[in-house]
């Protein structure tokens, strides 16, 4: 049985970066491949906008999630469901945001690598149970993915002048 809560882990690597520079990574045991090096081929090309984007590769799939210019990517071996590695990033980036803050904007690569790579397993760990599929969307969640979708939608339109305009009057 494959997928979220079998017998197989589904969510099987993931990693943090600015840019092409990853700040930590976790890979599963279970697994092996050259998904680091596929990995930094789509670090290349994952823009610096706000963005939530999921590829193929072979049996594989890549979900990323960019917010305020920092990349949350995993790896999943079951692309029918999204919702899970998409939480997953989502959570993994409230919490890279409450334990570092700003210094993820200036951190050399792999700084965070010793702390943040057991927080990266734990919670790959938690949504590979199925205990995360079970719970519904805490609020916290559903108010970081309003305000993601907020930022993209502001991001995507130019500014309207609120200026009112006034025609002069002639007598």
């Amino acid at each position: 049985m494959s997928g979220f809560g079998g017998n197989r882990e589904n969510i099987v690597y993931c990693l943090v970066a600015r840019g092409n520079i990853v700040l930590a990574e976790h890979t599963s045991t279970k697994v092996s491949g050259n998904f680091p090096t596929i990995t930094r081929v789509l670090l290349q090309r994952i823009g610096a906008e706000d963005s939530r984007q999921s590829y193929q590769y072979d049996n594989y799939y890549f979900h990323y999630m960019v917010s305020n210019g920092i990349t949350y990517l995993c790896m999943s071996e079951d692309g029918s469901k999204r919702r899970i590695p998409f939480s997953f990033l989502e959570d993994i980036r409230a919490a890279f945001v409450n334990d570092y803050g700003e210094r993820a904007y200036t951190a050399i690569a792999y700084a965070m690598q010793e702390d943040f790579e057991r927080v990266l397993q734990k919670k790959m760990h938690h949504y590979n149970s199925g205990k995360a599929q079970d719970k519904g969307k805490s609020t916290s969640v559903i108010h970081s993915l309003i305000s993601l979708l907020v930022r993209i939608l502001l991001s995507q339109f130019k500014q309207v002048s609120l200026t009112p305009h006034f025609n002069p009057c002639t007598y």
